[in-house]
């Protein structure tokens, strides 16, 4: 099935890219309908039947909502043929989802560079057989190391699978900045939407730590001395941009008894600073240091950190702390008791970005 973004009309591509310009983070930046977390399971559920019977011939035997979603609505879908998770647009009144294309460009890469990819079966945004956009993915084995973490018995290894995991991502060149290019995979050369990396660093940057201090997590004078010491952006050395997952986490890498089998939703993919991954990772990591350790060690058996490491890494980590206490406030998860203090690492990024000169 011929699943490539070749197909797509111009206008959706044009419609899709100005959308993209305007966030950071499109957990936090992008647009989402309000019962985006209340089951939709019997409403998609007769479209759901009609793809599998009239594009895969499959007859579903069972279709399970998933609980982890953000801007899709995820479904297991078990059929006669094995099983697959399919995941919806939830946010098809706005846009079409074309990052899932992004998501299939990037597979291709891995599965050229041999390395723990997913294989996607389908991907339609046409709406010409169902009122929204949709990909159907394998469902992989094992569990994500989130759920795995949970467990006392984790072996450590599998951070540093991780890190040099990511790190062999990094190995992957391109060219400009931020979010990747609908049009340019189309072209064959994928690229970033922006001209610079502080352009897509500083994009909505006062609005997110406003934000914070509007919500109660930081004060109104923190604010200002965040947003001070976040001018240090400008000290960041020159660098070529990778290819960079974008929101490499625990829950979005799944493990299959000892070993790292897949990081999935790429829909967050960049061009940028391979630093930016490292920092996304490490403040998940926070007040689970060692998890971060091993990671950077396995990182570091495959590629050579830069001398001003310690610079990028604090300020991207005070960044993207930022964001994720607004993904909090926004999806509900404030209390969830498996995730870090926002406050106490937006202030512990603080003080090290502080101590810096």
């Amino acid at each position: 099935m011929d699943i490539s973004a070749s197909a797509i009309d111009k206008n959706e591509v044009d419609r899709f890219t100005a959308y993209q310009k305007t966030f950071f983070f499109t957990k936090v930046d992008g647009v989402y309908p309000v019962d985006i977390l209340n089951t939709h399971l019997d409403v998609h559920t007769p479209d759901i039947r009609k793809i599998f019977s009239d594009r895969h011939n499959e007859n579903i035997e069972k279709i399970d909502e998933l609980a982890r979603r953000t801007l899709h609505y995820v479904y297991r879908v078990k059929t006669d043929k094995g099983s697959r998770v399919i995941r919806i647009n939830a946010a098809g009144d706005f846009y079409r989802e074309l990052s899932f294309y992004t998501e299939h460009w990037m597979m291709l890469e891995l599965e050229k560079k041999s390395l723990p990819h997913v294989t996607i079966i389908d991907i339609d945004t046409t709406r010409s057989l169902v009122p929204f956009d949709y990909q159907i993915v394998e469902d992989l084995p094992g569990e994500t190391l989130f759920d795995r973490s949970l467990h006392t018995d984790i072996p450590v290894s599998l951070f540093g699978q991780l890190g040099s995991f990511i790190a062999s991502i990094h190995e992957m060149k391109t060219s400009r900045f931020g979010p990747i290019s609908i049009q340019s995979i189309i072209d064959g050369k994928p690229h970033g939407l922006h001209e610079t990396w502080m352009s897509y660093l500083i994009l909505n940057m006062v609005s997110h730590i406003e934000s914070c201090s509007l919500v109660g997590v930081i004060t109104q004078k923190e604010a200002t001395e965040i947003a001070t010491q976040l001018s240090k952006f400008s000290r960041i050395a020159p660098f070529e941009p990778s290819i960079l997952h974008g929101d490499v986490a625990n829950h979005n890498t799944f493990v299959n008894g000892g070993k790292v089998a897949a990081i999935i939703d790429w829909e967050d993919c960049l061009a940028g600073d391979p630093v930016y991954d490292i920092a996304y990772y490490g403040s998940g990591c926070f007040e689970h240091e060692v998890w971060f350790d091993v990671f950077l060690s396995g990182y570091k058996s495959i590629r050579t950190l830069p001398e001003d490491f310690d610079l990028r890494f604090w300020l991207y980590y005070l960044r993207i702390s930022l964001v994720k206490a607004l993904i909090r406030e926004r999806y509900m998860l404030k209390h969830n008791t498996y995730l870090p203090n926002a406050r106490n690492r937006i202030m512990h990024a603080l003080s090290r970005v502080k101590s810096i000169e």
